[in-house]
């Protein structure tokens, strides 16, 4: 399976299978078909904040619009799932509000691989990528938001939805 590495943007995200804490199976980037999203990802639990920093101030800019949205997809080692799952979904229900719950999908799988294909170089770090309508990655951040890179996935968000030429009238 063909994935995207550290500096491809322009390729398809690849197939990650998990189930949302309200407890819908998602495959991504199959089940955002039509949605510009947000994908933030992180295989470690101290990468949170730089997951919030973006999440905040892009859930602002689009509060309201179903055509664009914002996903967080913990990566968790697939070993871990039979014995840990339940646990590790309650621990995240309760760090979180229940409104959120649909948009954050948990997936266990070989974080290796996800680190490999998503180019995750420092595994300490959250990766953003911004797909289009079809699931094609067309913008790649990490780290805590700045104010630049918000700015920056804004405008490109804006520009993938068709909400620029609106914002000028």
């Amino acid at each position: 399976m063909a994935g995207i590495s550290a500096g491809v943007i322009e390729a398809r995200f690849p197939l990650l299978s998990g189930h949302s804490l309200e407890g819908r199976k998602v495959i991504l980037p199959k089940d955002l078909k039509g949605v510009v999203a947000l994908i933030a990802v992180a295989v470690q639990r101290g990468a949170q904040p730089m997951v919030d920093s973006w999440r905040t101030p892009f859930e602002e800019e689009f509060a309201g619009d179903p055509g664009i949205a914002f996903y967080e997809v913990p990566v968790i080692e697939k070993e871990t799932e039979l014995f840990l799952g339940g646990v590790i979904n309650a621990g995240m229900k309760a760090g979180i509000d229940s409104a959120k719950y649909g948009s954050v999908i948990t997936v266990f799988a070989d974080t290796k691989w996800v680190r490999k294909v998503l180019g995750m170089d420092d595994p300490s770090r959250a990766y953003l990528y911004l797909l289009d309508r079809e699931g094609t990655v067309r913008w790649r951040g990490s780290g805590f938001a700045g104010k630049g890179g918000i700015e920056e996935v804004i405008a490109v968000a804006r520009r993938l939805a068709g909400l620029e030429a609106m914002k000028n009238l």
